[in-house]
């Protein structure tokens, strides 16, 4: 019994020099398990070393553990650690542990709350007294019905009557920016290389970034809007053109001329459901009057698929552009 007692009195003196070595060790160096981790978001020459984003990130969709961003730190010394960013549009990223390795490391911050806007935000990450930026795009929730999806690598081919044989390709890729816009667009490309931009805003209404005429400068205006009735109206922005050498103002006029219809195009074989159809009028202003300055054409849109078709009946030959299969992610 008393040899016992020995051995517990003597375990205890051992683990209580252990920690007091322990302890005198994170006091005096600041690393340990007790100490912080020392180290900075930045390179040596001072720049970030990125970000990656991981996870869809949709408004009013809560983030999961799909939902994280991965950030690089140059760590000096040991220890405890904390990279996290402030909470940006409901959202907020973080990672702490221990690491016992110096060097060039890999944090994944792990995602928390929902977006509450569909638009880009930044979100600046701490680590000790270094900071770095990335940003997020946060798409719109989805609509009841979606007549233009614009998920990545989803794609559509087309025959134009007008064209040689081949059929158009046309794919989406990822987001692109405007320069002086805070917008996030969707780039869409074709197979001759041509590329347009998209961007939804979750309530209803599509946007373009284009040219309304080859003589005016890209603007943004809305093309399809899929919560309003039929026979409803808007303008594009105006925008300055020329018409015949001489400069005016041009402007898109849009009509819904048919809404939740049916209708086959030309060259695919069954009818295609849920079909918003709007007239497009290119208006120029004429002494003081707009006035529509070419023949009218009229866009088709399918709910779950997206433009199928593009028609100026009144040109001759009619002019058709027309789906011929499609590939919606």
């Amino acid at each position: 019994m008393k040899k016992s007692v020995n051995i517990i009195l003597f375990l205890a003196v051992v683990f209580s020099v252990f920690m007091a070595c322990q302890k005198e060790y994170s006091y005096e160096t600041g690393n340990g398990l007790g100490g912080t981790a020392g180290g900075s978001l930045q390179d040596s020459l001072g720049n970030c070393q990125g970000g990656v984003i991981y996870g869809n990130y949709k408004v009013d969709t809560l983030l999961t553990d799909s939902n994280y961003v991965k950030v690089k730190a140059t760590i000096s010394s040991p220890g405890k650690y904390k990279v996290y960013t402030d909470t940006v549009n409901g959202c907020w990223f973080m990672d702490s542990a221990y690491i016992i390795s110096t060097g060039t490391q890999t944090f994944k911050m792990k995602g928390f709350g929902k977006p509450i806007l569909p638009l880009a935000s930044t979100f600046t990450v701490h680590f000790n007294n270094s900071i770095c930026q990335f940003t997020i795009n946060m798409a719109a929730a989805p609509t009841s019905s979606d007549y233009f999806p614009t998920t990545v690598g989803s794609n559509w081919t087309y025959y134009d009557n007008f064209a040689v044989a081949l059929d158009t390709v046309v794919s989406t890729n990822y987001n692109a920016t405007v320069t002086g816009s805070s917008n996030i667009y969707r780039l869409f490309a074709d197979s001759f290389g041509d590329t347009s931009l998209y961007r939804k805003d979750g309530v209803g209404n599509y946007y373009q970034y284009a040219q309304i005429v080859d003589s005016s400068n890209p603007i943004e205006y809305i093309f399809l809007k899929d919560n309003v009735a039929k026979n409803t109206g808007w303008d594009s922005p105006e925008t300055p053109a020329y018409l015949n050498g001489i400069l005016t103002t041009a402007k898109y006029h849009f009509t819904i001329t048919a809404k939740d219809t049916s209708r086959f195009v030309s060259g695919y074989p069954t009818k295609i459901d849920s079909v918003i159809i709007v007239r497009e009028d290119i208006m120029y202003k004429i002494n003081g009057t707009y006035q529509t300055g070419s023949v009218p054409g009229y866009a088709s849109y399918a709910k779950k698929i997206g433009w199928i078709d593009y028609e100026y009946p009144t040109y001759t030959p009619p002019y058709s552009f027309t789906i011929r299969r499609w590939q919606v992610f």
